[in-house]
C-alpha cells in the first residue's frame, strides 16, 4: 500500500500583486524527512509559513524573532526540552539567561528544540542549519533523523542543499521565479 500524505495541496496560487510565486504548485507532504529546495527567491520559506497556515493543527513552525520573547529566560524556553538535548546543543551555560543575550545561533537551537520536542505530526523547519556550528549541526541531523523516522511524522526542511548528516527521503523542487 503506497505511504498516504501527511498534508496534501493541490493547485496552490500564491503571490502579491505583480508577483505570481506559485501558479497551480501540487505538494504532498508525507511520513519522513522531506526537502524542499530551489533557488533564491524561488518561495521555500513562503512555502512553509503556507503548510502552516493550510494545516495548522498539523504542522510546527518556531519563530523566535518575535520581541515579545527577549525576556523570557532561556530554561522556561526549553521547558519540557530533554536535559541530554540541551546539553547536545550547547545550551546549558545559556539557560539562566534572557533570551535577548543569546547569540543568532544560540537563539536558533533554542527554537529547533522547541520545534522538535512538538507534538504535532508535521514539522517545518527553514535553513536548519544556518548560523549554527559543526557540533550543533551534527547533533540537529541525529534528533531531526529520529523524529522523521516515527511512524506518522515527518519534517520538511528548507535549504538550498540537503543539510549535512540528514538521509532526505523526498524532495520538492520548487521552479525558479
Amino acid at each position: 500500500m503506497p505511504p498516504v500524505p501527511l498534508i496534501q495541496i493541490r493547485s496552490l496560487r500564491h503571490g502579491w500583486p505583480g508577483l505570481m510565486l506559485f501558479d497551480g504548485l501540487d505538494v504532498e507532504i508525507f511520513p519522513g524527512l522531506t526537502l524542499v529546495t530551489g533557488d533564491e527567491g524561488c518561495g521555500k520559506s513562503t512555502l512553509l509559513r503556507l503548510l502552516a497556515r493550510e494545516a495548522p493543527d498539523r504542522t510546527c513552525l518556531q519563530d523566535l524573532q518575535d520581541p515579545a520573547l527577549d525576556q523570557t529566560r532561556v530554561d522556561v524556553l526549553l521547558d519540557g526540552v530533554p536535559g541530554d538535548w540541551v546539553d547536545g546543543f550547547g545550551l546549558t551555560a545559556h539557560r539562566d539567561k534572557p533570551l535577548y543575550m543569546l547569540s543568532t545561533g544560540s537563539r536558533r537551537k533554542v527554537g529547533l528544540c522547541r520545534t522538535l520536542i512538538s507534538p504535532a505530526p508535521v514539522l517545518l523547519i527553514d535553513q536548519p542549519v544556518a548560523a549554527l556550528d559543526p557540533p550543533s549541526i551534527r547533533y540537529l541531523a541525529e534528533r531531526v533523523t529520529d523524529r522523521a523516522r516515527r511512524p506518522g511524522q515527518a519534517v520538511v526542511v528548507a535549504d538550498y542543499e540537503p543539510p549535512p548528516g540528514m538521509d532526505i527521503d523526498h524532495t520538492l523542487t520548487l521552479p525558479p521565479r
